[in-house]
């Protein structure tokens, strides 16, 4: 669709919006929408409140799968979603993932259907204040397992981050894909998967580590990947790419854990596999925090 720019007065230009898009949002004369640039593109956002919605016809097969069949409705930007052949098992699973979504509820149950709207999500311009806290909530995990670390019996505080976080980026990846922040989607989606996986690295991490002291070895392994992370952390909110230089130069340094790994027995070898693992996906992670510098 291609408009053309008509001048107004000395400097300014305009052009006309399609009818049916300003109907379909629900816009009238005098309204506001607002203006955002990114890589070039002209972003016109409204604040209208026209509700996109699904139906979906659940099977036995999906209703084993109604979590991810929900996330990935509410990531989509989705805000009515109709549930048809519904049980009292799925009510159950429903209100399990709620706390998930952001400002979703089930506002109806009538026989065999569910309705689960968003009433209350948070305002778009919580984007950032979210995203700093997903990386806040990494380096607070971070701090207590190196803390648990010490510990056989290990509290369930991980857990909760862990949830926290999952519910963080799904708001954040739903924002971004309803282009309601100035940010790249891409750089912005892979971010926020880099850091989903950072984070459940931690989690498995620490699972692996019940029942297990770790010795001065591993003690000062996971103050490294405390380390490394906050590199990570510089790197994205100061946007400066010579913190992701300083990643690349331990990468040889990680390299080295296989060895460690085949060295050792029981659930010290578990342990140091999963630090690896937090190694790789922090340097991995890198690529969308050099994206975003680069268009900048």
């Amino acid at each position: 669709m291609n408009r053309k720019l008509i001048r107004q007065g000395s400097g300014g230009f305009t052009i006309y919006l399609p009818k049916g898009w300003v109907e379909k949002q629900g816009l009238s004369n005098g309204e506001e929408v607002s203006l955002s640039e990114n890589n070039g593109d002209l972003i016109i956002n409204t604040s209208s409140k026209q509700k996109t919605e699904e139906t979906i016809a659940l099977t036995e097969k999906s209703r084993r799968n109604l979590k991810n069949i929900l996330t990935n409705l509410y990531r989509k930007g989705v805000d009515i979603i109709k549930l048809q052949n519904v049980n009292n098992q799925t009510l159950d699973s429903i209100r399990q993932t709620l706390p998930l979504l952001l400002g979703f509820e089930v506002i109806e149950t009538s026989e065999n259907t569910a309705i689960l709207e968003n009433i209350s999500e948070p305002a778009s311009k919580k984007y950032d204040v979210l995203l700093r806290r997903i990386f806040l909530i990494i380096k607070e995990t971070q701090r207590v397992i190196i803390s648990e670390a010490k510990k056989e019996q290990h509290s369930s505080e991980v857990e909760e981050h862990r949830k926290n976080l999952d519910k963080f980026v799904l708001f954040c990846k739903r924002v971004s894909i309803k282009k309601r922040s100035n940010k790249d989607p891409i750089a912005q989606w892979e971010l926020l998967t880099f850091l989903t996986h950072i984070n459940h690295a931690q989690y498995y991490l620490f699972k692996s580590m019940e029942g297990f002291i770790a010795d001065e070895e591993t003690k000062k392994l996971l103050e490294e990947v405390e380390n490394y992370f906050e590199l990570y952390y510089r790197a994205y909110f100061l946007s400066d790419s010579k913190y992701v230089l300083e990643i690349n130069a331990h990468k040889p340094h990680f390299e080295e854990l296989p060895k460690a790994i085949e060295n050792s027995t029981g659930k010290k070898a578990l342990v140091l596999s999963q630090i690896q693992e937090l190694f790789r996906m922090i340097q991995l992670g890198t690529s969308p925090i050099l994206m975003s510098i680069s268009q900048e």
